[in-house]
């Protein structure tokens, strides 16, 4: 036996949560870029109820989704869980439009429609 061998490790203790950094939105496909301020290794997208592990990273697409809401959190390597949900809707509806506009030829329309639009 040698007493004058010593083994050495090193230990990192990681107290903080990864926090949620992509925002919040609605998107028209079935994918979802999460990003996070650190390395997560798995995901959720139901709040915390079921997992997906992935290899570590800062992002990760999130493939497959089908048209609803998901509540994303992430989980680090050492477990801690975001505190933060970030909200995702998956929506794949056209908007309906409707116009005031007459057959007359006019100098202002009204355009309405039964949802939000947002320019990309």
């Amino acid at each position: 036996m040698n007493r004058n061998h010593l083994n050495c490790e090193t230990i990192t203790v990681d107290q903080t949560a990864p926090i949620i950094i992509s925002e919040a939105s609605i998107q028209n496909t079935t994918s979802y870029k999460a990003v996070a301020d650190e390395k997560f290794s798995s995901y959720s997208t139901d709040n915390g109820i079921t997992w997906a592990t992935i290899v570590p990273s800062t992002n990760f697409f999130i493939n497959g989704l089908s048209v609803g809401t998901y509540r994303v959190k992430v989980k680090d390597q050492a477990g801690k869980i975001s505190v933060e949900s970030l909200i995702v809707k998956i929506e794949q509806t056209v908007p309906l439009i409707t116009s005031s506009a007459s057959r007359q030829m006019a100098t202002s329309y009204t355009i309405t429609t039964d949802e939000q639009i947002f320019r990309g």
